[in-house]
């Protein structure tokens, strides 16, 4: 398991929606493997739902999150793959 810095990655912001609630797109380099996390905690304070895929295969995969730092658990235990990640809350940190 290995820290992807958020500055290693292509973040998308997507404009804001109602009550202020913040969307943020993700995309990892293509050497991240399954168990890497990712801190997002900068972009959103209080993360409400995320979804993840393998860009590589297209398959959809488990993202946990604890603290703003989202967990990729991909079945298999892909490596050097991309994932893309999306973040929705409110707030930033």
């Amino acid at each position: 398991m290995a820290a992807i810095a958020l500055t290693s990655t292509t973040v998308r912001k997507v404009a804001p929606g109602p009550a202020e609630i913040k969307e943020y797109v993700v995309i990892t380099p293509a050497t991240a493997d399954s168990a890497d996390t990712v801190d997002v905690s900068s972009l959103i304070a209080d993360i409400k739902a995320l979804y993840a895929w393998d860009e590589t295969s297209g398959d959809q995969v488990t993202a946990t999150e604890s603290s703003g730092v989202v967990t990729i658990d991909a079945a298999g235990g892909t490596t050097n793959h991309t994932y893309g990640i999306v973040v929705w809350g409110y707030g930033t940190a």
